[in-house]
């Protein structure tokens, strides 16, 4: 699927998804948006706390965020296939992923290919994702205020999207992964002798 998941073209991205032409859009995706541990709420606070101009949310998952952020909203439902996935990374200036527990979710690995820079709380196996600025930032611990703090930092670096997706093709291709695992398998075999 990487061939799906790269950077597409921020303006035509937009145009296609029927979202803003200007300003910023921040992503937030979850199976079940509504579901505590996927940090939701703590992102609505953080947002309040942001005077960040032309700043729109964009969210994908089940179910549309109860609590009105302060900032313009725009659900797009249950994605269901990878290309319009794909599309909506491409769009975004930043994907934000405040799950309070974690193990190096799709959702970085997808915004990665697609040249999307992450904001994301340090845990699980996430930092091992995040472990440059040049990717994006990690937030140390579950606060409104440190997590308001680095979108904002995040929303102002300039990012080299095609710098992001090469790195996380590098890491996650299938061709380093079947290698990974043949010398797994091959070491298992030196073991046996």
């Amino acid at each position: 699927s990487s061939n799906i998941f790269k950077p597409h073209g921020k303006k035509f991205s937009r145009q296609v998804l029927n979202l803003p032409a200007n300003g910023k859009i921040l992503v937030f995706s979850a199976d079940n948006i509504s579901s505590e541990r996927k940090g939701m709420n703590l992102l609505i606070d953080a947002l309040s706390l942001l005077n960040f101009p032309d700043l729109t949310l964009v969210s994908i998952g089940r179910k549309k965020i109860k609590i009105k952020p302060k900032i313009p909203y725009i659900h797009l439902g249950t994605l269901k296939d990878d290309y319009t996935i794909s599309l909506l990374y491409s769009a975004a200036d930043l994907s934000v992923v405040p799950s309070k527990e974690d193990n190096s979710p799709n959702t970085i690995i997808e915004s990665f290919a697609c040249g999307c820079p992450v904001v994301a709380f340090n845990v699980g196996g996430i930092s091992e994702l995040v472990h440059s600025e040049k990717l994006g930032l990690l937030v140390d611990n579950f606060e409104k205020t440190n997590l308001a703090n680095s979108i904002k930092n995040a929303l102002k670096i300039k990012y080299c999207p095609d710098f992001i997706s090469s790195f996380i093709k590098s890491k996650f291709s299938y061709k380093v992964i079947s290698k990974n695992y043949l010398d797994m398998f091959k070491s298992f075999k030196n073991d046996e002798k």
